[in-house]
């Protein structure tokens, strides 16, 4: 029960009326060894005042049968009420239990005291796939409990017998390592509370197993199949070229990039090798989260980190259980592009001058909900001499490169004096919880910031509330642990080749007993989805297993943000989808050619997914050029779709001749019968050109500045839209 008078039940919770009056004048207070407490373990509660030295303890919403935590007294385990000046609670089931605590001196129930949260967590459990391995064969390590994220390290009893071979931090709850000598491998996992729970798993091996190259199994547990296999000769795995993204890159975000992959040698599983032969990373930090293609390797959500840096690495890897190019005649055993991470320009010539100094920037928590009010404090110093400063704050989308909500401030500062300055933004409804976004600070002198601008900026985390279900499979998050996957959800059938954990058990392909379960061959099961272009399939059962291919299903492609079609299979169409947003015939309705070779950047995606080809091309070998078949509207990759022939233009040309010659005739004979004059007729000059429109031109530059556009990117399209210099020139010296 929730009592009454000074608190009232909010959200399932019991809290404090904002109105209600406190009688005390020194209120109790609540304290506690831990706010956070395990299953079968205890923590002890302490209330205190000046007033009072008795109290009245007591959990609300118990429930005897199955509760959350139990307050231990007199040798028994209840909801209370148990009166002391503190209480021993233990934790019974995970869950927040709420602990009430209350004056038992009087009865005015306004003495009451707002509930002490506790969390209460599962123990730590460990469980290793598979338990016995041999020398060089890995086990996946699942971990359950404790508070996230994980670290795990191999303990020293382990005497060098294996070794970790995932990221020893994990934002997951998987860990993987390898086997090295025969002996016992002990690990160590550490939650977040820095407890450590030695011993945990133990890992017995035997003896080595070499990988036999001709019967389509994976001898030796490496997941590398015959010739691909370190084991043997004949097939090796070739990293042909690097995808990296298109443009600058903002930092605090995360990028998609591509390995292009084809296998040399002997005939092989190129499936396989795609899945367990390749790796890639971003400068030395490996990304893990990857998707295959049909000819290389997509990884995903690859951070790029909070430091603005030029000519950044993305690198693709051939792995070591796998055979790469014998020479470099042959091929890649390693793949490097570059790639720039940079700041947003708020500043429009950089960060400049010396004599402004922000001396603090600082927001009150990382983590919001929509319409929570981000409290941000500025600190400012005047150097040299006194000056009017002028502080803006900025809360910014960095996946929609967008402003989301902004405010500024000005005050004059002595020289060698400090100002603080506080604001106040409100997350507004409209935002995506989904995107990332970063708060910055921009001072400058009197707005001008040819002389003086300084920049700072922090991360935050925005979180929405409800269920929100992006990708249409009639899940949404927690439960779906990829909601912009619709492959994936709590029900789906486990793919057992796709490298995705698609029932969101935490087991991916053939760690999960859905692709080890034994079935009866011939059986079938259905798989994939119907939702856009995409259409399920079915899975057969082969030989007792399940095949892991989920035959006539037609997945999912990227987004084309003009063809009417939802491609990517998420429910939203084109630039409803976000891998729209910051498209340009979704911005503007113009089309752009970034690379400037007269291909549209969008027809070069749609029928190339990237913008490497160039104008002279011919993939399709029909002997016309990409450029011809733009112009002429043809398929550039079908070689029976082919630009209209010569004959067809002459045809063409001559009509449009003939009609230029009528619509000529019919305005001589029209234009030169004698005009009867007409009283009070005025004289017009007509104007060699129109006037521009200067203030859309300033909004188009303002906007694309701070979706990160350099100035040069946007000098040069506004050049291809038909400015002139002078006029682009002094619509930037209005910044």
């Amino acid at each position: 029960m929730c009592p009454t008078g000074r608190c009232e039940v909010v959200g399932g919770a019991c809290i404090v009326k904002s109105d209600a009056r406190v009688v005390e004048e020194r209120p109790i207070t609540i304290t506690a060894s831990s706010d956070t407490v395990e299953v079968g373990q205890s923590v002890t509660l302490t209330a205190a005042s000046q007033t009072v030295t008795k109290f009245r303890w007591g959990l609300l919403n118990y429930n005897p049968s199955n509760p959350i935590c139990t307050i231990v007294h007199h040798g028994t385990e209840d909801g209370g009420p148990y009166v002391n000046f503190g209480a021993p609670i233990r934790g019974k089931s995970p869950g927040t239990c709420q602990i009430a605590v209350s004056d038992d001196t009087s009865t005015d129930p306004r003495k009451y005291v707002a509930v002490y949260p506790l969390n209460v967590i599962a123990p730590i459990s460990v469980v290793s796939a598979p338990a016995t391995i041999n020398v060089g064969q890995t086990s996946i390590l699942t971990i359950a409990g404790g508070v996230t994220p994980y670290r795990a390290g191999i303990l020293a009893e382990a005497g060098g017998s294996c070794e970790l071979i995932s990221p020893s931090t994990s934002p997951g709850n998987t860990f993987e390592v390898r086997a090295l000598t025969v002996g016992t491998c002990r690990v160590g996992i550490i939650d977040s509370r820095g407890r450590t729970y030695d011993a945990s798993v133990i890992i017995q091996t035997g003896t080595t197993t070499n990988e036999i190259c001709d019967n389509n199994v994976d001898d030796d547990g490496d997941r590398v199949i015959d010739k691909l296999d370190k084991d043997c000769t004949g097939s090796y795995v070739n990293i042909a070229s690097v995808v990296p993204p298109i443009r600058d890159v903002l930092i605090g975000t995360d990028i998609d990039f591509v390995c292009k992959v084809t296998l040399g040698g002997q005939s092989a599983d190129l499936n396989n090798g795609l899945q367990y032969c390749i790796n890639g990373k971003i400068a030395e930090t490996n990304c893990n989260t990857k998707s295959i293609l049909s000819n290389g390797v997509l990884f995903e959500n690859c951070d790029v980190g909070n430091v603005a840096k030029a000519n950044q690495t993305i690198t693709c890897f051939v792995g070591s259980a796998c055979n790469a190019p014998p020479n470099s005649a042959l091929g890649n055993a390693t793949l490097t592009e570059r790639f720039n991470v940079v700041d947003v320009d708020f500043c429009e010539d950089g960060v400049i001058g010396d004599g402004l100094e922000i001396r603090n920037f600082d927001i009150d928590k990382s983590k919001y909900k929509i319409g929570d009010d981000i409290e941000i404090d500025v600190e400012v110093k005047s150097l040299l001499e006194a000056r009017d400063v002028n502080v803006e704050v900025i809360l910014y989308d960095l996946d929609d490169r967008d402003v989301v909500v902004d405010d500024e401030q000005s005050a004059e500062i002595r020289r060698s004096a400090t100002e603080d300055f506080t604001f106040k933004l409100t997350i507004p409804g409209t935002v995506d919880e989904d995107n990332k976004y970063r708060a910055y600070v921009k001072v400058s002198e009197d707005r001008n910031e040819d002389e003086q601008c300084k920049l700072a900026s922090e991360s935050l985390n925005i979180e929405g509330e409800g269920c929100i279900d992006r990708d249409k499979d009639g899940s949404c998050r927690p439960a779906d642990c990829n909601d912009s996957n619709a492959n994936v959800y709590p029900t789906a059938a486990e793919i057992c080749s796709d490298t995705i954990d698609n029932n969101c058990n935490g087991l991916v392909d053939n760690q999960d007993p859905d692709c080890s379960a034994a079935c009866t061959t011939g059986q079938t099961r259905l798989c994939g989805v119907n939702i856009g272009e995409c259409s399920g399939g079915t899975e057969a059962c082969v030989n007792g297993r399940w095949s892991g291919q989920c035959q006539g299903a037609v997945s999912a492609k990227a987004e084309i943000c003009k063809d009417g079609k939802d491609n990517d299979c998420d429910g939203l169409t084109d630039c409803s989808d976000s891998d729209c947003t910051s498209n340009v015939l979704c911005v503007s309705g113009q089309a752009v050619d970034i690379d400037f070779d007269g291909l549209e950047d969008e027809w070069e995606r749609q029928f190339f997914g990237g913008l490497a080809s160039g104008p002279e091309d011919d993939l399709d070998g029909d002997g016309y050029s990409n450029i011809k078949e733009f112009l002429g509207g043809s398929d550039p990759t079908n070689p029976d779709s082919t630009p209209p022939s010569l004959s067809t233009w002459v045809f063409v040309l001559i009509l449009v001749i003939v009609i230029v010659l009528i619509a000529f005739a019919a305005y001589y004979l029209y234009f030169s019968k004698p005009k009867s004059p007409k009283l009070g007729a005025y004289n017009f000059k007509v104007s060699g050109s129109s006037t521009r429109n200067n203030r859309k031109l300033e909004e188009y530059i303002k906007s694309s500045l701070r979706k990160g556009f350099t100035k040069m990117q946007v000098r040069n399209a506004l050049r291809a839209k038909g400015w002139t210099d002078e006029e682009v020139t002094n619509a930037f010296d209005k910044f």
